[in-house]
């Protein structure tokens, strides 16, 4: 760790950070199970339920891929300093 407390950069945490986010996975079986058992709505509520779940899980993975974008170019920039 640096004076302030921040972890230094090292293309194992970079790894360690993406390996993170490809295993965070609890927020797509929550929305599974919310799919499945969306049953007992009215309809139109259902389709709007439905729509929100599908819109978070959408967001999150696009979330994931910039995060992952970005360690990869922080991982290019440690490896042409090594």
């Amino acid at each position: 760790m640096s004076q302030d407390n921040v972890p230094e950069l090292s293309m194992d945490t970079l790894l360690l950070r993406i390996d993170n986010i490809v295993c965070a996975t609890d927020y797509l079986r929550q929305a599974i199970y919310e799919l499945k058992n969306i049953r007992g709505f009215r309809e139109d509520v259902a389709i709007k339920k439905a729509n929100a779940i599908t819109e978070v899980v959408k967001t999150r993975e696009e979330t994931n891929q910039k995060l992952i974008e970005l360690y990869g170019r922080m991982y290019e920039d440690l490896h042409s300093k090594g």
